[in-house]
Parts: C-alpha cells; sequence; structure tokens
C-alpha cells in the first residue's frame, strides 16, 4: 500500500493520491497527534449539517484534534474514517 502523507506546514493527512482527509486542528505538536490517531487513543464523530457529512477527530478529554472535508453521503463519510485508520497504521512515526 501506497503511503499516506502527513503535512506538517499545513496540519493535514493526505492519501497517496493527495485527497486531503482530515486536517489537524493546530500544526503544534501534529506528529504527536498523528501517533495518537495511530494507537487509537482518539475517538472520531460522524456529523451532518445541512446535506453534508463529516466526521471530527476527539480526544478523551473532548478536544476537537481535526476534522474532515465534507461528504456527500453517510456512507462516504465512514469510508472516509476507514481509509484514515488504515492510513495512520502505515504512516512511519518515530
Amino acid at each position: 500500500m501506497t503511503k499516506a502523507k502527513l503535512h506538517t506546514k499545513t496540519g493535514e493527512l493526505c492519501a497517496p493520491n493527495g485527497i486531503k482527509l482530515l486536517t489537524f486542528s493546530s500544526v503544534r505538536n501534529m506528529e504527536s497527534k498523528a501517533k495518537g490517531l495511530k494507537n487509537g487513543y482518539y475517538s472520531f464523530k460522524v456529523k451532518q449539517e445541512k446535506n453534508k457529512w463529516y466526521y471530527e477527530v476527539k480526544a478523551k478529554n473532548g478536544t476537537i484534534v481535526a476534522n474532515s472535508n465534507p461528504y456527500s453521503s453517510k456512507k462516504s463519510v465512514l469510508r472516509g474514517i476507514r481509509r484514515v485508520k488504515n492510513y495512520v497504521t502505515d504512516l512511519n512515526l518515530v
């Protein structure tokens, strides 16, 4: 599997094809947040606003650490979450 890219300047996690999967709320400690995501320390919360679906990544204390771009359906947003989980597993974070 081709690896996702973690852009430390923009705070984005992108799929190998360049599509943005999520944006961290701040670039500060972003690699640490990515490690937390990789190790399952955060939960995903699916939300709907108007006709768009998206997800938030929340820390155990309720802080939102990342969010997604809008998706057109709930099925698509759930697929996006699965992709993020798969891609972060393959990230090389030291």
